[in-house]
């Protein structure tokens, strides 16, 4: 990675130095990076950069995200997160044999053990195939945030995202409101919920909800159709819409690719837990089940 001004570290790096290595490579796949450049546009995570493998840290949430991290690096970064951490990184996000490979590590120098895995397809729109249904979609107003947050915290623990990203997730609720960035389907009162986050000329679809009493009536499907819709009309029809989804969350996945997204990619979401006592151990992390061994 060519080094854009001085390094604060030997592995953290200026957000000058992390653009100029992700510009390229999120041409090439915006679906799959774009949760990636998310954080990179926030310009107060840490960032880091070796070879041409990136890295970023969500300090509140302990997740370490990373993208063609250079396995002779694992332990250099390893050491940069405990540090600013004060603790091991409690979740990996990569590509799957990528965070198979950090998730080991993670495990073989510290007392965690793996607890969840989330299989995450990186979902980018091809053709917009418009879904109209009952009702329309608005913009969420302040007088939505205490529904919101209660819908939010649910996804969040439906998700088995865990108690620290739900209330994590109920103190954002406001702040994306206040952006205009949170809408909501209403027929006849708020049915679904969701939002979209900006990545330079991108957008992505995030914290797309139903609550289980309005399920089966497609109210996500005319939600994101419209959502769609709007962002396109903002920016233009060469837009890149991006989402991701539970590739183990089968009606999700058919709700998005009969809206027009096409799967672009595979990331793999590794929750890291402190071992207890009686089961510690710093063997190596297990194959997951369903992803090849390597």
């Amino acid at each position: 990675m060519a080094p854009q001004g001085r390094p604060i570290s030997p592995l953290l790096c200026t957000a000058t130095a992390f653009d100029v290595c992700l510009a390229p490579r999120l041409e090439r796949a915006p679906a799959r990076l774009s949760l990636l450049a998310g954080w990179a546009g926030r310009g107060n995570l840490p960032l880091f950069g070796a070879a041409n493998g990136l890295a970023a840290l969500e300090p509140r949430l302990g997740t370490l995200i990373t993208d063609e991290w250079p396995a002779t690096q694992d332990e250099s970064l390893l050491d940069e997160v405990s540090q600013l951490l004060g603790s091991p990184p409690r979740k990996i996000i990569a590509p799957p044999a990528e965070a198979q490979r950090i998730a080991a590590a993670t495990t073989q120098r510290f007392e965690v053990q793996p607890v969840e895995w989330i299989r995450q397809g990186c979902y980018r729109l091809d053709r917009l195939l418009r879904y109209r249904g009952h009702g329309h979609l608005r913009r969420a107003s302040f007088n939505d945030i205490p529904l919101l947050q209660n819908w939010d915290e649910a996804m969040a623990l439906e998700a088995k995202l865990g108690q620290t990203e739900a209330a994590a997730m109920r103190g954002l609720t406001r702040h994306n409101v206040q952006l205009g960035r949170r809408r909501l389907w209403d027929n006849d009162g708020p049915r679904c919920t969701l939002g979209f986050a900006p990545i330079s000329n991108a957008f992505r679809i995030v914290l797309v909800y139903t609550p289980p009493v309005h399920r089966g009536r497609h109210y996500a499907s005319a939600a994101v159709s419209a959502m769609c819709a709007e962002l396109l009309d903002m920016q233009g029809a060469d837009t890149i819409i991006s989402l991701y989804a539970d590739l183990d969350n089968p009606a999700s996945n058919r709700v998005y690719r009969g809206i027009g997204f096409i799967l672009e990619g595979e990331q793999l979401s590794i929750e890291l837990a402190r071992c207890e006592p009686h089961t510690a151990s710093r063997s190596a992390i297990p194959p997951h089940p369903e992803l090849p061994s390597e």
